[in-house]
């Protein structure tokens, strides 16, 4: 968590929003060779550790899980314009800096992915959308997500029968790799 929301916070310049505990990770943040994460989960590890929320995690997803069990629907979106083909997530961590209230956050955060998903399925002219990715065993963003798609008259398909994260991924893997055997 921490170590997520020092990559955010550097990356967002706003290096002055570090605590003690999180600027040790800067550095590493900071430095050339360091990989980016672009993952929602990175994203909601960072915001569970800027609220208290979850620090640091047990388990893969914990900070996720925490924040959802927070959040209620029906939230008012963060502001994330979609700008020269990418969402800018700059005014989104601003309002949530300025906020921090966790509950709020939570349920904020929801709403502001499920609209960015709508938002980037409309701008490409998307008639049909799988939402597929760990992140989508969150619940409230899965069904947020599907209910502003279907509004829009968007086919979204959910993972039935195959977990949408790693393993719905090996998964497909193993299919991939049996068929090009044959092949």
């Amino acid at each position: 968590g921490r170590r997520a929301l020092a990559g955010l916070l550097v990356a967002a310049g706003r290096e002055d929003a570090l605590d003690a505990q999180t600027a040790r990770y800067a550095a590493l943040a900071r430095a050339p060779r360091t990989p980016r994460a672009s993952s929602v989960g990175r994203l909601f590890d960072a915001i569970a550790a800027l609220t208290g929320v979850a620090t640091e995690s047990r388990f893969e997803g914990e900070a996720a899980l925490r924040l959802e069990a927070l959040a209620a629907p029906g939230a008012a979106p963060y502001p994330m314009p979609y700008v020269a083909g990418a969402l800018d997530w700059g005014p989104m961590l601003e309002a949530i800096l300025a906020d921090r209230d966790a509950a709020r956050v939570a349920s904020r955060l929801h709403a502001t992915l499920a609209r960015a998903i709508r938002e980037v399925a409309l701008r490409e002219g998307a008639r049909r959308v799988a939402l597929a990715g760990g992140c989508f065993a969150n619940a409230r963003l899965a069904e947020d997500a599907r209910a502003l798609l279907s509004a829009e008259g968007v086919e979204v398909l959910l993972p039935a029968r195959v977990p949408p994260g790693d393993g719905g991924l090996a998964l497909g893997q193993a299919w991939v790799a049996a068929h090009a055997a044959r092949g």
